[in-house]
C-alpha cells in the first residue's frame, strides 16, 4: 500500500477543517438521527481511500466546530495544529513507553514533559510522575 498519497490525503483534510473552522457554523448541520452514515458491512475488504472519503463526506455534517475561535462551550484545546501533528508522529511511530530501553526517545520525551508539568505546578524537584 502506498501510503504517502492517503496521509497527504488526510492532511488536506485535516488543513480544509483547520482552515476552515472559524468561518463555519459552530453547531453540527443534522442531528445524529439526520446522519447518513453507511450502517451494512461490507462483503469484503474496501479500498483504504474509499474508507476515508466516507468517513469525511459522512461525518462532516455532525461535526461540532469545537475548535472555533467561536465555541464558547467546553474547554478543549487537544486540536490545535501542532497538537495534531506531533499526535500524529506518535501515532505513526506506535511507540510504547513501558520500558525505556527498547523506546528511549519516547521515555526521554515523556520524562521532559513530566519535569515541565512539575515545574508549572510549582511541584519539589524530583517529583515523580
Amino acid at each position: 500500500m502506498d501510503t504517502r498519497p492517503l496521509l497527504h490525503d488526510v492532511a488536506d483534510h485535516a488543513a480544509d477543517w483547520f482552515e476552515g473552522v472559524g468561518e463555519r457554523p459552530v453547531r453540527p448541520a443534522v442531528t445524529p438521527a439526520e446522519l447518513q452514515l453507511t450502517r451494512e458491512l461490507g462483503a469484503g475488504p474496501v479500498p483504504v481511500e474509499r474508507v476515508v472519503a466516507d468517513l469525511v463526506r459522512e461525518a462532516l455534517p455532525g461535526l461540532t466546530a469545537i475548535n472555533s475561535p467561536r465555541f464558547f462551550a467546553f474547554v478543549m484545546g487537544g486540536a490545535h495544529p501542532a497538537g495534531v501533528a506531533a499526535d500524529w508522529l506518535a501515532t505513526a511511530w506506535d511507540q510504547n513507553v513501558g520500558l525505556a530501553a527498547p523506546t528511549p526517545a519516547a521515555a526521554a520525551f515523556e520524562e521532559v514533559a513530566g519535569d515541565w508539568l512539575a515545574d508549572l505546578l510549582g511541584l519539589p524537584a524530583g517529583a515523580s510522575f
